[in-house]
Formats: C-alpha cells, structure tokens, sequence
C-alpha cells in the first residue's frame, strides 16, 4: 500500500513539471528569441521481486517478477528549431537566420552569455547592447584588428589607413549594418569603410546550454563553443 501511494506520488509530480514547462512556453509566447521547452519522462527502477533462473537441459527456467516504481523525468530539452522574424522598425534590432547565436558580456564581471534575442539598443557611449545592459560582441574594430573579439560600438573607430587625410576630421554622416553584420560607416567627405562586425558562435551541443533569464544561456564552454575569439565562419546576420 506505501509503494502504490508513493509511485502515484511520483506521478503527479512528473506531471506537475511537464504542466510547469507547458504553462512556461505558453507565458513565453512573445518572448523575442524564445526556445520552447519539452518534458521527456522514463521509468524509475523497478524492485526485483523473484529474479529469473535460467533453462536447464531437464527443464525450463521461471520468469522474474519485478514491479515498477513509478516515473522520473529523464530531461527537459529546448527546441532551438528556428523562430519567425518579425519586423521591428528599430536599426539596432537584428535576427539570425539559420543557426548560431549572439554573444553578450556583463561589462562588470567580465562573463559573457549567447542569446537569440536580437533586441538591442544604443547605451549612451554608444556601445550596442540587450536591454539589460550586456554588451554585443563582435570584431570591434574592424580597420585596427579585423581578428579581435569585443564590445561593439557604433563610432568612428579606426579610420583606414588608405583614407584621404580629411578622414581625421571628418564627422560620421552614417552608420548602417548590412547583412553579415557589419557596421558600414560613412563620412562627411566621402569617406566609407567597415567600423565593426557582429560575429555569432555556433554550438555543437546545444542542450548543454543552460538557461540564466532575460533570454540569455550560459555553460558555453561545455557546449562545445568554437575557439574564443574566431571570427569565421560568420553565419549571415540579418537586421528587423
């Protein structure tokens, strides 16, 4: 009678968690970059009541008699199938198309975070950043080091080398992003030139990600992220 109560206990619980993911994907449905969540559940360990003896050559063996525990959730895996795009309007909004996701770092504690979420805006040093504060990572200046990772700002930068000597002076007419994620710059005496890239990073073990809140994943390194720093491949970034 207490292992029927407890295996009926384990299933309401089971249950209890696969509504919880339900209700969460449900809550999340305009979510900008949200990964739907889906509950797998197994068997728990059956108790042995008779183990089986084997066959004999003067007879045959019995079978054994084992009685189920009950079930456990096994995992809860993301769906990181790609989502619809929707425009926004917004310059600083962008979206992936195909695979790969956005780099983030917490200009404080230095930790950075992948997201799908392409939400952005412009803090006012002009570095591009989630509404919470963390901070695009890309080549960050594209004419100094085109194979240096960091913060993305939207700024004049390095000015080529090549450039008219007006260069130096000149003010920016304007920024725009095209669609591998580069911020093409445009000067007031014609001067044009890439100032930055935004990069993504690819995984190959995506359900190792872990999600953190305000749509960001952490636990890269056991993700099976590429080699920090590398700019390419550099999957086609597309803007809102």
């Amino acid at each position: 009678m207490i292992r029927s109560l407890n295996t009926a206990s384990l299933g309401i619980r089971q249950f209890q968690a696969s509504l919880d993911v339900l209700a969460n994907n449900l809550a999340n449905l305009n979510t900008v970059g949200y990964k739907s969540s889906r509950a797998d559940f197994v068997e728990s360990l059956n108790s042995v009541l008779r183990a089986p003896t084997p066959d004999s050559a003067s007879g045959s063996g019995t079978s054994g008699v084992t009685v189920g525990n009950g079930v456990a959730t096994a995992a809860i895996r993301s769906n990181f199938s790609q989502g619809s795009v929707n425009q926004s309007g917004l310059a600083t909004d962008f979206s992936i198309t195909g695979s790969g996701y956005f780099l983030v770092r917490n200009s404080s504690s230095g930790e950075v975070f992948a997201t799908r979420s392409g939400n952005f805006r412009l803090d006012s040093s002009g570095y591009l950043v989630t509404y919470g504060g963390m901070r695009v990572q890309g080549v960050e200046d594209f004419q100094k080091d085109p194979n240096k990772i960091g913060d993305i700002r939207f700024d004049k930068g390095t000015v080529p080398s090549g450039a008219a000597a007006t260069a130096a002076t000149a003010a920016i007419t304007n920024i725009s992003v095209d669609g591998a994620g580069r911020l093409n710059t445009l000067l007031d005496d014609g001067t044009q030139y890439v100032r930055a890239q935004v990069v993504l990073q690819s995984f190959s073990n995506e359900q190792a990600l872990v999600r953190a809140g305000n749509n960001l994943f952490t636990n890269l390194g056991a993700s099976g992220a590429a080699t920090a720093g590398a700019t390419a491949p550099r999957p086609p970034i597309t803007r809102f």
